[in-house]
């Protein structure tokens, strides 16, 4: 292949790599050891239109990822302390888990940075 066809091609070649790598960008996050439940509870959080290499994709993916945590692991109403106590634990495993399983140093620094922030205050 010539370098002028080679140079022609790459654009081509990284827009079908992205393509196929954000068809795949799709989290599962599931819920279940964390609440002592023998059934497991999981929320999908779709991440293939954001770019994790920016500032504003790993925030938005970690809005998405933060809020699929609060549905999956919501206490209800109650105002039993134990049971607020237990979701609260479960939201953080949840979010631990769905940081750890994605492959991006900015979003793995926006959870350290939020998790160091809710643990301090």
């Amino acid at each position: 292949m010539s370098p002028a066809l080679k140079m022609r091609a790459a654009p081509a070649l990284a827009m079908v790599l992205r393509t196929t790598l954000a068809t795949a960008a799709t989290l599962l996050l599931t819920i279940g050891p964390a609440l002592a439940e023998p059934h497991a509870v999981q929320a999908k959080v779709n991440y293939a239109d954001l770019d994790l290499q920016s500032p504003a994709g790993a925030a938005t993916l970690y809005r998405r990822i933060s809020s699929a945590a609060r549905r999956v692991c919501d206490a209800g109403d109650s105002r039993d302390l134990r049971a607020q106590q237990a979701a609260r634990r479960c939201r953080e495993a949840a979010v631990d888990r769905a940081v750890a399983t994605i492959d991006s140093p900015r979003l793995a620094v926006l959870h350290a940075a939020r998790a160091r922030r809710s643990h301090d205050g």
